[in-house]
């Protein structure tokens, strides 16, 4: 059910993003003092109009890292097979900034490989499930996932290097568990 708009929402949603623009420094990791208001504002703004500040929420979670309240928020409501587009990536990101690999893998698979419109080429998310897949030693899927990301231009100069590197390990990890005959 969709809420009216509030003009305490609207108040809440404009300090968070004063807060924001100010915890931004030139080169300098962002004020987290500051950043703390804006999450605090944007939280304010979410939990009076839900379905208006969801996503504007979560972007003040990312910009704050506060990849475990991502988490908290979004995962009881992921929904695989209809991922939300503006918050599935951010999903799958927490868990990676979190070490949690196979939680990440499973939300960018769900996500899938098509682009939001404005989303940077190619999205990190796709770089980020590579680099989870990796860790988690599924080395013949990453190395399927780097075939699809080296079509894009920033991955032409390291597809070489990134394979070779990914059948050494392939290889390496047949020696240790050969096949049962």
């Amino acid at each position: 059910e969709l809420k009216e708009k509030n003009p305490l929402s609207d108040a809440y949603f404009a300090l968070g993003e004063h807060y924001l623009a100010m915890a931004k420094r030139y080169y300098a990791e962002p004020d987290a003092g500051i950043m703390k208001k804006a999450v605090a504002a944007m939280r304010e703004a979410y939990e009076i109009r839900p379905d208006g500040y969801r996503r504007e929420y979560v972007k003040a979670l990312v910009e704050a890292k506060e990849h475990q309240a991502i988490v908290d928020l979004r995962a009881p409501t992921f929904d695989a097979k209809k991922p939300d587009p503006w918050t599935a990536p951010q999903l799958g990101d927490a868990y990676y900034y979190l070490g949690q690999w196979e939680k990440a893998v499973d939300v960018y698979a769900a996500f899938g490989d098509k682009l939001n419109p404005g989303e940077r080429t190619p999205p990190n998310r796709l770089d980020r499930r590579v680099n989870a897949l990796y860790a988690l030693g599924r080395y013949e899927e990453c190395l399927k996932a780097v075939d699809k990301l080296s079509d894009w231009l920033v991955w032409k100069d390291r597809k070489a290097a990134y394979r070779q590197k990914l059948k050494a390990k392939i290889a390496e990890k047949a020696v240790k568990s050969p096949q049962s005959r």
